[in-house]
């Protein structure tokens, strides 16, 4: 196991990603952050799936971001 327990805020600015003691804008695990990044998932059906909180304006940011779109990446071994 790498990590424990992960429940820290962090901050991506200017390419960096760095720990902050700041509200978060969006909450969201990991794995749903990256289905949406590969277009397995749409934003709307991760709110509906309740794996985002986030405000309507950083929902609008969001679906700008990620778009769903058809993932042609396969966990074949």
């Amino acid at each position: 196991m790498l990590l424990d327990n992960n429940n820290k805020t962090f901050q991506i600015k200017n390419g960096t990603v760095i720990e902050t003691e700041v509200s978060p804008d969006v909450v969201v695990d990991i794995g749903t952050l990256t289905q949406l990044y590969i277009g397995e998932v749409s934003v709307d059906s991760a709110i509906y799936l309740k794996k985002i909180d986030a405000s309507s304006k950083v929902i609008q940011d969001l679906k700008h971001f990620f778009k769903k779109q058809i993932s042609y990446i396969n966990e074949y071994i």
